[in-house]
């Protein structure tokens, strides 16, 4: 039975509020009108998110234990302030294919990331990412060969910083793929406490 298990592509992250949502837009379309449109594309203010882990294509029947470990790794940690910073891009400024913004403050994010590998690791068999972790919200996916350094020139330096906000909760978050994009949907939220 195992291999018929329904799959849905799952993420936990930690919420966005929309304030910090609508500056990364308008920064977005300041930089729309000097980025041919066919070479970038942004990713929509609804889908911006602070991903900690990203579980892919997993099991529906797994559900139940991710959200346990979600839940213990929420419950060890008090809200906190983080900051939305400066730019930067993967794999590296000089040959950008996503850009992205940073988050200033970052420890607790990291200490939680951290608490959530062992959790998920112990209650649901989930091996973490080898990749080091890096705080950030994902603006744009940049296409093809375009000068994509000097997207991310721009990115990193007219960055006009993007407020702070205070983390409260973790979302376990499905991820569905439509011909129209990506959308999310929240399968469960984990405050902190």
């Amino acid at each position: 039975m195992g291999n018929s298990a329904k799959q849905l592509r799952l993420f936990i992250a930690v919420p966005v509020p929309e304030n910090i949502k609508t500056g990364i837009r308008g920064f977005q379309s300041s930089l729309d009108s000097r980025v041919p449109e066919e070479k970038v594309s942004w990713v929509p203010p609804e889908n911006i998110h602070l991903t900690l882990v990203f579980l892919g294509n997993t099991p529906e029947t797994a559900i139940e234990r991710i959200s346990q470990a979600a839940r213990e790794a929420a419950q060890e940690e008090e809200p906190f302030h983080m900051e939305v910073g400066s730019g930067g891009a993967f794999p590296s400024p000089k040959n950008p294919r996503i850009l992205w913004v940073g988050i200033n403050g970052a420890e607790p994010l990291c200490r939680i990331k951290e608490r959530l590998d062992e959790k998920l690791l112990e209650r649901a068999g989930i091996k973490p990412e080898k990749r080091k972790y890096t705080p950030h919200l994902t603006i744009a996916r940049v296409r093809r060969r375009y000068p994509r350094m000097k997207t991310a020139k721009l990115l990193i330096d007219e960055n006009p910083g993007f407020g702070s906000f205070k983390a409260e909760s973790l979302e376990l978050i499905e991820s569905i793929l439509q011909p129209s994009g990506v959308r999310y949907r929240v399968l469960e939220k984990f405050e902190f406490v």
